[in-house]
């Protein structure tokens, strides 16, 4: 009965299903063998759908005693291009490491401290560690009133998380507050399956990671060691790494670590942005200095913003390099290209501007969706705006094939582009620059995708823009003429 139960006999009974506290506190060193895949549902062609990101082979070792970890990943990644991200990270009580193996040479850093402080609580992805820290929490509750779930902090993490048992009090889940920044406030979940005996302990073979419910990784281990002889070498860290600045915070998200699995960039991430406004045309400019880029035109009494990648840092930072350039003049309208969270991230920052939000109609409940998240645990300008009862309603406005802003003398135009890359795919269009913006279909700083590159040349011919510059989300801007003979030269 639950009302006969405290939260410590159920914990007692939870380790005593999966070989009792002697034999559980009795294991100092693990390590673990698997092989699984990552899965991306905010990268999906269409809102709501997933992808398949990569399948890896995964060696992490343990030292429950010391606090130390070691990752040796080795993935093969499909998207968003073919290619290997391959990477050793060790981190201890103090300090964090990352070797990067992905292009052979070894490149050693101190870890990013977001990805260090998201590693230090995936220890509880090890069960026994799980039910270590819940037992260890003097505040442990029962959630809701049943004895299948222990609402317990998670002291490394800083996050309160809920460990789910099954009737026979084997352990199924732990489920955890995490910050997204482009999500808010989210729902972590590591679920345990396939449970077998290993030495007179019980441990699962299947672990799956979950976002909201969506699936994002899934590691099926082939072999498990405990207590097995281990040299410290294999957890040490150079001096040289420690002294290392870590530049940025230490923010608990798994958004960091999907960048990472898919080989992506992570680490401008709660550290000090840098813009570079690149002048393409009188008042056009292009947002630069980081991974992803904006494109900022001035009209006759406000801006317009293209693009709000990323996160709420770098929206702040376009948005004070915006104002600088073009002083008194209000952000009066933010686009939005598609709903990928890279590209999207940031959109909450300009909507506490008091900015329309244009996005594709496809897109509309997503991102007010977004708009309409509360988030506690890292809390933005939006939400803070929100608390204090300065903010009203952010206001969205949909295009479903295109639209025009105007101030009367300049143009914004905006075209929904069918492509295979993402639903709802928006870009820009500045007639009297002859610029146009688009994100993902075109860059030059990686090679044209045929498939993408010729559904911006194809609108281009058939709406009959006078373009001289394409603007890139990612990378500069191109010479239209640089475009065209790459398109002429392919086909």
């Amino acid at each position: 009965m639950v009302g006969s139960q405290t939260v410590y006999s159920i914990l007692d009974e939870a380790a005593a299903a999966i070989g009792g506290w002697t034999a559980l506190q009795s294991i100092r060193y693990v390590h673990l063998d698997s092989k699984g895949q990552d899965w991306e549902p905010w990268q999906a062609y269409d809102i709501g759908g997933t992808l398949d990101v990569s399948t890896f082979r995964v060696a992490t070792d343990l030292d429950l005693g010391a606090g130390a970890s070691r990752v040796e990943m080795d993935a093969e990644v499909i998207y968003p291009w073919p290619h290997r991200v391959a990477y050793v990270e060790i981190t201890d009580a103090e300090a964090g490491m990352l070797a990067d193996l992905s292009l052979g040479a070894v490149a050693i850093t101190r870890l990013h401290p977001s990805l260090y402080a998201t590693a230090r609580r995936d220890f509880a992805a090890f069960v026994p560690e799980a039910l270590r820290l819940a037992r260890a929490d003097a505040g442990a509750k029962l959630e809701g009133g049943t004895s299948k779930a222990i609402r317990f902090r998670h002291q490394d993490a800083d996050r309160w998380a809920t460990l789910a048992l099954a009737d026979d009090s084997t352990p199924t889940s732990l489920t955890y507050a995490d910050h997204d920044p482009a999500q808010g406030d989210i729902a972590c979940r590591y679920e345990w399956s396939d449970w077998r005996d290993v030495g007179g302990i019980r441990l699962p073979y299947t672990l799956r990671r979950l976002i909201d419910g969506q699936p994002v990784r899934e590691e099926r281990l082939h072999r498990v060691g405990l207590n097995q002889p281990v040299s410290q070498d294999k957890f040490a860290i150079p001096a040289m790494v420690r002294a290392q600045d870590e530049a940025g915070r230490r923010v608990v998200t798994s958004w960091t670590q999907r960048r990472r699995a898919a080989g992506l960039p992570y680490e401008e991430y709660t550290r000090v942005q840098h813009v570079d406004m690149a002048t393409l045309a009188p008042g056009v400019w292009l947002a630069r200095g980081g991974t992803h880029n904006s494109l900022v035109i001035e009209m006759a009494d406000h801006l317009v913003v293209f693009e709000p990648p990323l996160f709420e840092a770098r929206s702040e930072g376009v948005i004070a390099a915006a104002k600088e350039s073009a002083p008194g003049k209000p952000i009066r309208h933010i686009l939005v290209s598609h709903f990928h969270d890279d590209h999207s991230g940031g959109v909450r920052t300009y909507a506490a501007e008091g900015a329309v939000v244009v996005i594709h109609a496809s897109a509309g409940d997503y991102i007010r969706a977004v708009l309409d998240q509360r988030r506690a645990l890292e809390p933005d300008r939006l939400e803070l705006a929100r608390r204090d009862g300065r903010q009203s309603p952010p206001s969205v406005m949909l295009v479903e094939d295109e639209t025009t802003l105007t101030d009367g003398t300049r143009e914004v135009k905006v075209f929904h582009l069918p492509n295979d890359h993402s639903s709802g795919m928006l870009v820009g269009y500045v007639p009297d620059a002859r610029v146009l913006f688009t994100a993902d279909l075109v860059s030059d700083s990686f090679p044209l995708i045929p498939v993408f590159a010729s559904r911006v040349h194809d609108l281009i011919q058939e709406k009959g823009l006078a373009v001289e510059m394409i603007a890139c989300a990612h990378g500069n801007a191109m010479p239209y003429s640089q475009f065209a003979y790459s398109e002429r030269k392919r086909s």
